[in-house]
């Protein structure tokens, strides 16, 4: 959505100028950014191989939301046990408990 456009650009802009760096991905091998409720679609989002996942209000305080996303980043899919991409509960790549 368009607020979490802005709010990634904002994050972005607020940590390169704290740190002195021309991108968060210069501060640590992954960034999580936790936006506001309302901010977002979705509970949360990651690129697989990349540096940064990104979480709505609570959902950034769940372990399991984290491996999920963090996973993504470390080159991992889903896991689509029995082609389910959401519903496999075989592992932390298939669904995020809300805990």
């Amino acid at each position: 959505t368009e607020g979490d456009s802005v709010m990634n650009n904002a994050i972005a802009d607020a940590l390169n100028a704290d740190f002195g760096v021309t991108s968060p991905s210069q501060l640590a091998d992954h960034v999580m950014y936790c936006l506001p409720a309302g901010t977002m679609s979705g509970i949360a989002y990651a690129n697989v191989n990349a540096w940064k996942s990104v979480y709505s209000d609570d959902w950034c305080k769940y372990v399991s939301a984290q491996m999920h996303e963090i996973g993504h980043n470390l080159n991992l899919a889903h896991a689509n046990e029995g082609g389910n991409t959401y519903q496999d509960q075989s592992g932390m790549m298939g669904y995020s408990y809300g805990q």
